[in-house]
């Protein structure tokens, strides 16, 4: 018989637990998780934060980089912030698997965008100058975040997929 306890950021599966007939659980998942949405936080900032501080105006390209990497990660903290006080369970209308599989999918496609706009860019600077080794820096970052938000998104299948199963 399987069980999955759903306690998380949008109906991410926290922990789930396989009862065997012999009554020994496991726990899956809670580190995968946890290791990518930590990440999201710190790799994300760095994207932003090492394009923000050269003069990224310089290049137009990077405007759309600092929009994905800023909107997202704005967005990544207010739902952070809407899990911990957990007032996704005062609206239990909405889909919250749903709505995660749907934010992952779609900050993975546009980080993946933005990430190959920025390692492109990076070649109109001068190699050698402060510009040049932050944007070389916030591209490599970039990918690493495009990689969290597609496991997290695999993650989110994964728990939209057994909900969807029934009972």
């Amino acid at each position: 018989m399987r069980q999955t306890l759903t306690h998380g950021y949008f109906g991410y599966t926290l922990c789930t637990v396989f009862f065997h007939r012999a009554g020994i659980y496991k726990l899956q998942k809670i580190a995968t998780e946890n290791i990518f949405f930590n990440s999201l936080q710190v790799f994300g900032l760095l994207v932003w934060a090492l394009i923000a501080g050269t003069e990224y105006f310089a290049v137009s390209a990077f405007g759309w980089v600092m929009f994905v990497a800023v909107f997202y990660w704005v967005l990544t903290v207010f739902l952070l912030i809407f899990y911990i006080t957990a007032a996704y369970t005062k609206i239990p209308q909405v889909p919250w698997t749903t709505v995660g599989l749907c934010f992952n999918a779609s900050a993975a496609l546009f980080y993946l965008i933005a990430s190959i706009v920025d390692a492109v860019s990076v070649k109109q600077a001068a190699q050698g100058s402060l510009n040049y080794n932050n944007w070389a820096a916030s591209s490599f970052f970039a990918f690493i975040v495009t990689l969290c938000y597609s496991g997290n998104t695999f993650l989110s299948f994964q728990t939209w997929r057994s909900k969807d199963e029934g009972p």
